[in-house]
């Protein structure tokens, strides 16, 4: 049944992982990341949405070098990511649950990293001895690290926040609903920012928040004025093609499943492209996918890693 399905969804591991651009990221040659990590076993567990106990710190190994901080350039993130997992593997035995599934890894970002190529960029060596990118195995989705920080730091009836929950209810409420229906175009904006900051705004003031403009799509890369109004509006979901490729019928058929799907569906078309390496396009390469869970949050530390 669909709310099986949506159970399921709800019910998955996650690994959060947050990539925080550094204060040093001007005075090197390389950009430079804080980065900080969290495993959760069981989003569905009653005690990690009353307090987010369930959501587990993990360690950042120790950066390269002799720098005060752990900073760290893209390089550096797929030993960081094996490092991760292997750490969650300790608390899968916390879970209440007979069996576990692989977890969704969840990348909160910086805007200049929304277009970078995470889940392929990234090769991490498992057990047996096979590097492969992340994708092969895990579904990724990306978030928005200045939107998180701004939930982190605002009280439960802040506007935004409260924002920001109403239309991820809608999202999960509209769990039957076909993405086709609950997807906006951008590009009937011309990709301008402000024009389609108006158009939510308004629909915003005339408490008309509705299945219509709950969730974007762009079949082109988002500039970051784009970026900017998609977190102001608190858009919980957006599905976007990293590069400007001839795909407009398979991007149209990833919407035909409904919306607890699309981080599966989005996994299966990673999975069918064809290597980079034949010189092939294939839509897979390059898709994007925005899932923003306000309830996907690890715990108010008395005090906050690199923060």
């Amino acid at each position: 049944s669909q709310n099986h399905q949506q159970q399921n969804l709800d019910s998955q591991p996650y690994l959060l992982v947050k990539v925080e651009s550094s204060k040093q990221y001007h005075q090197q040659r390389q950009p430079n990341y804080l980065v900080s990590a969290w495993f959760i076993p069981d989003k569905n567990n009653d005690d990690y949405l009353l307090n987010h106990e369930n959501c587990k710190f993990l360690q950042t190994p120790p950066a390269d070098g002799e720098s005060e901080q752990d900073v760290f350039c893209l390089e550096d993130l797929p030993k960081l990511i094996e490092s991760f997992l292997n750490q969650s593997n300790q608390y899968y035995k916390e879970s209440y649950k007979k069996y576990c599934d692989y977890p969704i890894l969840v990348f909160l970002l910086p805007y200049q990293l929304f277009n970078y190529e995470i889940e392929r960029k990234i090769k991490i060596e498992d057990d047996f001895g096979l590097k492969y990118p992340l994708y092969k195995e895990y579904q990724v989705v990306i978030r928005s690290v200045q939107r998180f920080k701004s939930l982190k730091k605002k009280c439960t009836n802040d506007p935004y926040r409260i924002n920001c929950i109403t239309k991820w209810k809608i999202i999960n409420d509209s769990c039957k609903t076909q993405c086709n229906q609950v997807f906006f175009d951008v590009s009937k904006f011309d990709f301008n920012g402000d024009k389609l900051h108006d158009f939510l705004k308004i629909q915003e003031i005339n408490q008309e928040i509705n299945k219509k403009a709950i969730a974007l799509k762009l079949k082109t890369p988002p500039c970051e004025p784009i970026l900017q109004v998609i977190d102001k509006r608190a858009i919980p979901v957006a599905l976007w093609v990293r590069k400007n490729i001839n795909c407009q019928e398979e991007f149209d058929k990833l919407f035909e499943c409904q919306i607890n799907e699309l981080p599966k569906k989005v996994q299966e078309q990673r999975l069918k492209a064809p290597n980079e390496e034949d010189g092939q396009e294939h839509i897979g390469h390059h898709l994007a996918l925005l899932w923003e869970d306000p309830y996907l949050l690890p715990p108010r530390l008395t005090i906050q890693p690199y923060d």
